[in-house]
């Protein structure tokens, strides 16, 4: 099976956002070499590290900087784990941050955690964990199926405030409720030709059902 970091004919560049841009292409440089598309840093986390600091500019403002409650919070394919790490900096002690990406990419994952030197005595806790979502039996068709499904079982709306090229979207599960309950995975999973009912589904299954991991 081919390395999904490195896909033919790849050609990408370092991305420039830190003040240290000479050092930072060469982290990039040695990175995207060594692990392809998970070694550079992506247009989106721009934008991701402006709403990821206390701010009241945003609309929804980030709902991760509450004291009264504790957040585990997963991030999916997380590579140089820049967006992951600025969040832990502002976030409480006894949060966690779990960074994720295929079992490959670790030892870039667990590097940036290493390198990291928050800004803050206190902040939240930050681990790798290897997780292949989504690695099997990947197709567009089950791919489309799959994001149509969750949008009926999630809520997304836009944030406003920030001048990005990209767009953040926040997502919320939707409220069950006496007059509104989720819809059958049967008619949520009933996908277009070629798309065998229920298979896309099993990602979300087999993602949320490989957290199971010891973080003591």
């Amino acid at each position: 099976m081919s390395d999904p970091n490195f896909p033919p004919n790849l050609n990408i560049s370092p991305l420039l956002f830190y003040n240290d841009e000479d050092a930072d292409q060469s982290r990039q440089k040695i990175a995207i070499k060594t692990y392809g598309i998970a070694g550079r840093v992506w247009e989106a986390t721009r934008p991701l590290l402006e709403y990821f600091t206390p701010s009241t500019q945003f609309e929804p403002p980030c709902s991760l900087f509450q004291e009264d409650q504790v957040y585990r919070i997963l991030e999916l394919g997380s590579g140089q784990s820049v967006a992951s790490l600025h969040l832990a900096d502002y976030l409480k002690e006894e949060d966690l941050v779990v960074t994720t990406d295929l079992p490959e990419v670790m030892p870039l994952c667990e590097q940036s955690i290493a390198d990291w030197a928050p800004s803050n005595s206190k902040h939240g806790r930050v681990i790798a964990q290897p997780l292949a979502w989504g690695d099997t039996s990947r197709t567009l068709a089950l791919e489309e199926s799959f994001f149509d499904s969750f949008s009926l079982y999630f809520h997304m709306a836009p944030v406003r405030g920030g001048h990005w090229d990209a767009k953040v979207f926040i997502c919320k599960r939707w409220t069950v409720s006496e007059e509104w309950t989720l819809p059958d995975i049967k008619d949520v999973m009933n996908g277009g030709k070629g798309v065998l009912r229920g298979r896309s589904f099993t990602l979300v299954d087999d993602l949320f059902g490989s957290l199971e991991w010891d973080i003591s």
